[in-house]
Protein backbone atom coordinates (compact mmCIF):
# COMPACT_ATOMS: atom_id res chain seq x y z
CA UNK A 1 0.00 0.00 0.00
CA UNK A 2 2.92 1.99 0.45
CA UNK A 3 4.08 1.49 -2.63
CA UNK A 4 0.49 2.76 -4.08
CA UNK A 5 1.00 5.59 -1.88
CA UNK A 6 4.12 6.92 -3.73
CA UNK A 7 3.02 6.40 -6.82
CA UNK A 8 0.09 8.45 -6.21
CA UNK A 9 2.23 11.10 -4.29
CA UNK A 10 4.15 11.41 -7.56
CA UNK A 11 1.47 11.36 -10.34
CA UNK A 12 0.06 14.08 -8.21
CA UNK A 13 2.91 16.53 -7.35
CA UNK A 14 5.24 15.64 -9.96
CA UNK A 15 8.37 14.24 -7.61
CA UNK A 16 8.83 12.11 -5.11
CA UNK A 17 7.56 11.77 -1.45
CA UNK A 18 11.10 12.79 -0.40
CA UNK A 19 13.66 15.33 -0.86
CA UNK A 20 16.15 12.90 -0.86
CA UNK A 21 18.40 12.30 -4.10
CA UNK A 22 19.46 9.07 -5.74
CA UNK A 23 17.65 5.50 -4.75
CA UNK A 24 19.93 4.75 -1.84
CA UNK A 25 18.95 8.27 -0.03
CA UNK A 26 15.12 7.55 -1.14
CA UNK A 27 15.40 3.72 0.32
CA UNK A 28 17.03 5.49 3.62
CA UNK A 29 14.05 8.09 3.88
CA UNK A 30 11.53 5.31 3.11
CA UNK A 31 12.39 3.96 6.57
CA UNK A 32 13.53 7.20 8.40
CA UNK A 33 12.09 10.32 6.93
CA UNK A 34 8.59 11.79 7.14
CA UNK A 35 7.58 12.45 3.77
CA UNK A 36 7.09 16.07 2.61
CA UNK A 37 3.42 16.64 2.54
CA UNK A 38 1.77 16.87 -1.03
CA UNK A 39 -0.07 20.38 -0.09
CA UNK A 40 3.47 21.87 -0.06
CA UNK A 41 4.16 20.96 -3.51
CA UNK A 42 0.42 21.26 -4.62
CA UNK A 43 -1.38 23.92 -2.87
CA UNK A 44 -4.40 23.14 -4.94
CA UNK A 45 -4.86 19.59 -3.48
CA UNK A 46 -8.07 19.03 -1.73
CA UNK A 47 -7.86 18.43 1.84
CA UNK A 48 -9.66 14.92 1.35
CA UNK A 49 -7.42 13.93 -1.10
CA UNK A 50 -4.45 14.89 1.43
CA UNK A 51 -5.85 12.44 4.09
CA UNK A 52 -6.18 9.93 1.84
CA UNK A 53 -1.88 10.49 0.68
CA UNK A 54 -1.33 10.92 4.36
CA UNK A 55 -3.15 7.52 5.19
CA UNK A 56 -1.26 5.81 2.37
CA UNK A 57 2.09 7.10 3.31
CA UNK A 58 1.95 6.05 7.06
CA UNK A 59 5.00 5.06 8.64
CA UNK A 60 2.68 2.98 11.23
CA UNK A 61 1.21 -0.14 9.68
CA UNK A 62 -1.39 0.14 11.63
CA UNK A 63 -2.86 3.42 9.87
CA UNK A 64 -1.98 3.17 6.54
CA UNK A 65 -4.63 1.35 4.27
CA UNK A 66 -4.62 -2.51 4.58
CA UNK A 67 -5.99 -3.61 1.03
CA UNK A 68 -5.90 -1.91 -2.45
CA UNK A 69 -9.29 -2.34 -1.80
CA UNK A 70 -9.84 0.41 0.73
CA UNK A 71 -7.55 2.59 -0.99
CA UNK A 72 -9.52 2.40 -3.85
CA UNK A 73 -12.80 2.76 -2.01
CA UNK A 74 -11.39 6.39 -0.53
CA UNK A 75 -10.37 7.49 -4.09
CA UNK A 76 -13.32 6.68 -5.51
CA UNK A 77 -15.58 8.44 -2.14
CA UNK A 78 -13.38 11.31 -3.10
CA UNK A 79 -13.90 11.91 -6.76
CA UNK A 80 -17.42 10.96 -6.18
CA UNK A 81 -17.48 13.90 -4.00
CA UNK A 82 -16.45 15.81 -7.42
CA UNK A 83 -19.46 14.95 -8.73
CA UNK A 84 -17.51 12.76 -11.17
CA UNK A 85 -18.65 9.22 -12.60
CA UNK A 86 -16.07 6.66 -10.51
CA UNK A 87 -14.21 3.91 -12.68
CA UNK A 88 -10.64 3.13 -13.86
CA UNK A 89 -11.08 5.10 -17.05
CA UNK A 90 -12.35 7.94 -15.40
CA UNK A 91 -9.61 7.88 -12.26
CA UNK A 92 -6.97 7.39 -14.90
CA UNK A 93 -7.98 10.37 -16.71
CA UNK A 94 -8.58 12.72 -13.61
CA UNK A 95 -4.61 11.69 -12.83
CA UNK A 96 -3.20 12.38 -15.99
CA UNK A 97 -5.45 15.71 -15.50
CA UNK A 98 -3.97 16.73 -12.44
CA UNK A 99 -0.14 15.70 -12.73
Amino acid sequence: MYALGMMLYELLTGRYPFDATGMVAIFIAILSEPFVPAVERRPDLPEALRHILDRALAKDRTVRYRTRLEFQADLARFLRSLGEPVGPDVLARWAAAVS
